[in-house]
């Protein structure tokens, strides 16, 4: 199995963003915290989101700066996978509602650095 380059990982980060954003589309609030379904599509998400940046980070530790929230999404990744019970779904809308574009922004700029 061949290694993958760091900016796999990044485009990983990146189309997870979008899926992310597709699932909740235009969901409110209380559409997001009713719907089982789409809090588990997005948990999913931001789990793979977690590991790319993980990997990243690996790769990468001068990039760890460079990502303003590495730390809280690898944190984020590890609580929904090893602490699943005490994730708080309304925190999570938050999550989706104020990160992802600052994430994007980080990611895209390490891209366009790297030339992808």
């Amino acid at each position: 199995m061949t290694p993958r380059d760091v900016r796999a990982f990044l485009l990983d980060v990146l189309e997870r963003i979008e899926e992310t954003r597709r699932f909740v589309g235009a969901a409110s609030r209380a559409e997001f915290l009713g719907s089982r379904l789409l809090q588990t599509a997005v948990e999913r998400e931001f789990i793979v989101i977690g590991e790319a940046v993980t990997r990243v980070v690996a790769l990468r530790p001068d990039f760890e700066a460079r990502i303003g929230s590495a730390r809280q999404i690898i944190g984020l990744r590890n609580r929904l996978v090893h602490a699943y019970m005490g994730v708080d779904p309304n925190a999570l809308f938050g999550v989706v509602e104020t990160h992802l574009t600052p994430l994007e922004r980080d990611v895209q700029a390490l891209l366009n650095e790297l030339g992808a």
